[in-house]
């Protein structure tokens, strides 16, 4: 993900659950000392952010941020990897 060039690549949100947390995290503090429950309606609140109010544009499914919008706007393209053949093309949302 990022700039390559002329090309800009798909982000995506993730984070682990509780259970993968404790299942692949080894360090101090551990996942027992988050407050998970807030953490899960965070994540979710932060999705609905993304995906809902702060995309300028959707592109196959996806939120296109303003500053992915704009960066098409000067002759960049936006691909799911660097090399990928198929360029998104990306449409505004109408005011």
């Amino acid at each position: 993900m990022g700039i390559h060039g002329e090309t800009l690549t798909a982000s995506s949100l993730g984070w682990f659950t509780e259970a993968g947390a404790r299942s692949k995290f080894r360090g101090t503090p551990g996942p027992e000392t988050l407050a998970w429950l807030a953490s899960t309606r965070l994540a979710g609140r932060l999705r609905r952010y993304v995906t809902r109010q702060a995309g300028a544009a959707r592109v196959e499914g996806r939120s296109v941020l303003p500053g992915a919008v704009a960066f098409t706007r000067t002759g960049g393209t936006l691909r799911h990897r660097a090399r990928a053949q198929h360029a998104y093309v990306v449409a505004e949302h109408p005011d």
